[in-house]
């Protein structure tokens, strides 16, 4: 009898050590440890903004720190890959942008991993908007007289962009095909540097995000022609949108984080969870919308639905248009 009771309480013992250990291997985030936010773009940009922005909010939910790592280049590919060969613990996330799709629908050669099969998908952070805006100096002041000043001169009119394959060559390209019109691309590394040309007037042209240029339209810097949103923004009063010229022609910019693949579920979940809160403070709503940016969370099968549906879109459109991943 002595013998079983003493086997018990071994038994006992051994069950309530591994409970303690799987408590503290469940335990998340855990006390010192650091979340490491990757941004495939530069600092200074909308990606960028958004994420400084919405990691404030989320160190306060989670009562972990936040470091952002810039790894700016190829459309949010290059930290797309360092995120991609994180440890899938929970710690590594990374931001990218709708742009980032184009390149994996058209099959950039640039990928060194699956673009969307190395992760796990968290959650939709935000929408924006992308703005025509022109050199103040650019003889249109409407969609109708810029589609009639570019047939008048075909070929002679450049546009600039963020770099080949984002949202802004992208939309531009979706143009020029919607209005039988023919313009010449410019990319630059990056959409701060592309709007900088056109503010100085060297290019006259952008279909601009509107995290970067509208405090440039607010300081009188660039004039808006129209928005590409389905319908007008309270950011710009007055301002038409684009499909009031050409019918059914309208767009979203959209911001999906991701973990590395085989991140732990209950931790996706968590994740999930915890933007979503950061996500639906009302001053962080009012910083993001001064910026054109919407909060719209998801869940994780919410946001891969919303991929797919793009990565479908992108090769119709490549078909009808000159959006190619090379100039």
């Amino acid at each position: 009898m002595r013998m079983i009771k003493r086997l018990s309480m071994a038994l006992m013992g051994v069950a309530v050590l591994g409970l303690a250990a799987g408590e503290a291997q469940a335990k998340f985030p855990d006390e010192g440890k650091r979340f490491r936010w990757i941004l495939g773009f530069g600092a200074g940009g909308a990606s960028d903004f958004l994420a400084r922005t919405v990691a404030k909010e989320l160190e306060k939910v989670t009562k972990t720190k936040v470091v952002i790592e810039n790894r700016r280049g190829a459309s949010g590919i290059i930290g797309a890959g360092v995120a991609a060969k994180a440890k899938p613990d929970g710690y590594t996330f990374v931001l990218v942008s709708s742009s980032y799709f184009n390149n994996a629908a058209l099959g950039s050669d640039k990928f060194t991993f699956k673009p969307v099969q190395a992760f796990e998908p968290v959650t939709i952070l935000a929408r924006t908007y992308n703005i025509v805006v022109v050199n103040k100096k650019f003889p249109v002041k409407s969609v109708k007289e810029l589609i009639d000043y570019a047939k008048k001169n075909p070929g002679k009119i450049n546009y600039s962009s963020g770099g080949i394959g984002t949202g802004t060559h992208f939309e531009t390209e979706y143009f020029q095909w919607k209005t039988g019109t023919k313009m010449v691309h410019i990319p630059f590394k990056g959409a701060k540097n592309a709007l900088l040309d056109v503010m100085a007037g060297r290019i006259p042209l952008m279909f601009s995000g509107a995290a970067v240029s509208l405090p440039q339209i607010r300081a009188g810097k660039v004039r808006p022609l129209a928005v590409l949103t389905p319908e007008p923004v309270d950011e710009l009063p007055g301002i038409p949108t684009v499909n009031q010229t050409v019918k059914g022609f309208s767009s979203t910019v959209w911001y999906a984080l991701f973990a590395p693949k085989g991140t732990p579920r209950d931790r996706i979940n968590y994740l999930n969870k915890a933007f979503g809160k950061a996500l639906s403070n009302k001053s962080l709503i009012k910083t993001l919308g001064n910026r054109g940016f919407k909060p719209t969370p998801s869940t994780p099968e919410g946001m891969l639905a919303k991929i797919n549906e793009h990565l479908k879109l992108v090769p119709e459109v490549a078909q009808k248009t000159n959006f190619r991943l090379k100039n």
